[in-house]
């Protein structure tokens, strides 16, 4: 067994840490891999990854589980939530809302709890991603926590795509990865 505990990096502003663990002689080589996220800038997400017609800000920690082996992907689950300024931008969230649009008075309620800036600050802001049987499917919430805001927006998000991480990483033109700067990787005494 391999096993590199901790692993630890910079990135995006904040910090990544966990461990890798690979098995090269058992059957199928498995290995998984466990990370902790603290404190990456959505801003910074945003301006290396681009991902079409989303931009978020703020600060967000997170979790990453994944299993892989000589065959390929096996699973994995991606958890993130906002821990500070969150925000996201008016044509993201009007795409989120698309359907509940088209319902005449959740459409004009919906609208004016979005407002019409170009940012949409939340309180509460979470995010899965999980692979499903044959679709990536993403579940959610975007909730408003201040209490002086009058009409308060809790929207509850489920987004399923037809495909695999391949597609995923096709959809948001994931080859951006290449442009992350400032990958500070640190390893300590736990290589085995």
């Amino acid at each position: 067994m391999l096993k590199i505990d901790p692993l630890e990096a910079s990135i995006l502003g904040g910090a990544v840490s966990g461990r890798v663990t690979a098995r090269p002689l058992a059957e199928g080589m498995p290995v998984s891999v466990a990370l902790e996220l603290r404190g990456v800038d959505l801003a910074m997400f945003t301006k290396t990854i681009e991902p079409p017609n989303i931009e978020v800000n703020g600060l967000a920690d997170g979790t990453l589980s994944v299993e892989f082996n000589a065959e390929g992907l096996q699973d994995y689950v991606f958890e993130v939530h906002a821990t500070e300024d969150f925000s996201i931008n008016r044509e993201a969230l009007l795409m989120l809302v698309e359907n509940a649009l088209s319902v005449p008075v959740l459409g004009k309620s919906i609208l004016q709890s979005i407002g019409k800036a170009a940012q949409r600050r939340f309180g509460h802001a979470e995010l899965s991603m999980r692979q499903g049987e044959d679709r990536i499917i993403f579940t959610g919430l975007l909730a408003d926590t201040d209490p002086k805001i009058r009409k308060k927006l809790e929207l509850p998000i489920t987004i399923e795509i037809l495909g695999n991480e391949k597609d995923l990483l096709e959809i948001l033109n994931i080859e951006q990865l290449e442009n992350l700067e400032g990958i500070d990787f640190k390893t300590g005494n736990g290589v085995q």
